[in-house]
């Protein structure tokens, strides 16, 4: 009988959803998210898009090491929703939506 030593049955797949947040600021967002499992496969970059009533108006890819993307041009008091997908070389894993909506006052400081 053959002897089988270190036998991955697993299937490699694309990366799953990385954790994400948005963080506020004066008319702009700075996207953060963690790395995800990268599914068996080294991740090869990060899309991250910002999206507003379902129709994209910002997008960037980065590279892998990248933990965060800064939007400006947004404008205050919108609600906004902010995809962030992994990419491996078996093509782009499940986007995570976080919903974020600007909501300082005047005179407010913005978090950074």
């Amino acid at each position: 009988d053959p002897l089988i030593v270190g036998l991955n049955l697993a299937a490699d797949s694309p990366p799953a959803a990385p954790s994400v947040s948005a963080i506020a600021g004066w008319n702009a967002v700075t996207v953060e998210w963690a790395a995800p499992d990268d599914g068996g496969r080294p991740i090869t970059g990060y899309t991250v898009t910002v999206l507003r009533d379902g129709i994209e108006v910002a997008s960037a890819a980065v590279g892998p090491d990248a933990r965060s993307r800064t939007f400006g041009g947004l404008v205050d008091g919108v609600t906004y929703e902010f995809e962030v997908a992994a990419t491996n070389e078996l093509g782009p894993g499940v986007e995570r939506v976080v919903l974020g909506r600007d909501e300082r006052r005047r005179g407010a400081a913005p978090r950074t």
